[in-house]
């Protein structure tokens, strides 16, 4: 998925659905020795890492939160918090017809 992707459909999803937008709370490291992040092509390395936390509260089913990999740049680790967010959500949803509405 590109950049930006997770955290677009899950703005999109929110906003068909009348939700308000998640938040996202992040944490950064600092480390001396450098840290690899991601897998095959887009291996990067770095010394500081971010992870970061999404909160969202979902009318029906209350907050929920969760919390991505390890990541190079803020950016990227929001989108991790919402892409684990976008698999919770569709665990908590499947059978619903929460989307159609």
């Amino acid at each position: 998925m590109k950049k930006g992707g997770p955290r677009s459909a899950l703005y999109d999803l929110c906003k068909k659905v009348q939700w308000p937008m998640p938040t996202f709370d992040t944490t950064e490291t600092k480390s001396r020795n450098a840290i690899e992040f991601g897998e095959g092509p887009q291996k990067r390395k770095g010394f500081d890492s971010h992870v970061s936390k999404i909160i969202l509260k979902m009318l029906s089913f209350g907050v929920v939160e969760c919390e991505g990999e390890a990541r190079a740049d803020k950016k990227t680790s929001y989108d991790s918090a919402g892409l684990v967010m976008l698999q919770k959500w569709g665990q908590v949803i499947i059978g619903g017809s929460i989307l159609e509405a």
